[in-house]
């Protein structure tokens, strides 16, 4: 999903082409805050995976490619150099983004242990306390904080206006395929691939700001100094 905000609107745009197409009963269900005096965004997720494999998995992978910013180490960063680009060697730190995690909780609330791969700092390890076993769903409760990355590495991000235009700004589950999970860093190749999900998204922003997207709008609720918008989606 891409989001695209500025200082009068806020606009995200269902990333459907960057689906894969395995079946399930996957959902995602964030409730997010916008803070644009910090530049960040506060996220509430709750992701339903659903093994659809004949393997018990004991631990889940996800995208988080809102890190790919996170430094020059990042495979985005050796992308870049490798197109003689040198952007993301020395960022300042208003110019780079990354995801902070606060909690990782299972359905039970207990505390899930989980880890970055060492290459590929966009990509989250979690480990669950019990196997995950075929054609069942196990719930993942994350709290976390995105810092929102300057659009000069790329299109998306904070421009020098104030605007944002966000694009693979939350946590989605890797596709585990063939026995084997397919685990992609961000290269700025357009090679985004998750499974198939059911998306709730609830944003709370500022009234200054207005929020449309190619998601179904179900609901818009206010408040003193806020909008809140509910979103729904497949």
């Amino acid at each position: 999903m891409r989001l695209y905000l500025s200082k009068k609107h806020l606009l995200i745009l269902g990333l459907l082409s960057c689906l894969c197409s395995i079946e399930g009963q996957n959902s995602i269900d964030i409730q997010g805050t916008l803070d644009p005096n910090n530049n960040t965004l506060s996220i509430s997720q709750q992701i339903s995976y659903y093994n659809n494999s004949e393997t018990p998995l004991k631990e889940l992978y996800f995208n988080d490619w809102n890190s790919s910013f996170s430094s020059p180490e990042s495979p985005l960063s050796k992308r870049f150099v490798e197109e003689f680009n040198k952007a993301l060697l020395n960022p300042k730190e208003k110019n780079r983004g990354y995801t902070t995690l606060h909690t990782v909780l299972n359905t039970a609330k207990e505390p899930l242990s989980y880890s970055y791969l060492k290459d590929q700092s966009d990509v989250l390890k979690i480990e669950l306390n019990t196997a995950l076993l075929p054609h069942s769903s196990i719930s993942v409760f994350i709290n976390y904080t995105v810092k929102v990355q300057s659009d000069k590495f790329t299109k998306y991000g904070l421009s020098k206006d104030g605007d944002y235009f966000l694009n693979h700004w939350y946590l989605t589950p890797a596709v585990f395929e063939n026995g084997e999970w397919k685990l992609y860093s961000h290269k700025d190749l357009s090679d985004y691939y998750t499974p198939k999900s059911k998306l709730k998204l609830v944003l709370e922003v500022p009234k200054s700001y207005s929020v449309s997207s190619e998601l179904d709008l179900s609901e818009i609720t206010n408040t003193a100094n806020t909008h809140k918008f509910k979103f729904l989606g497949n």
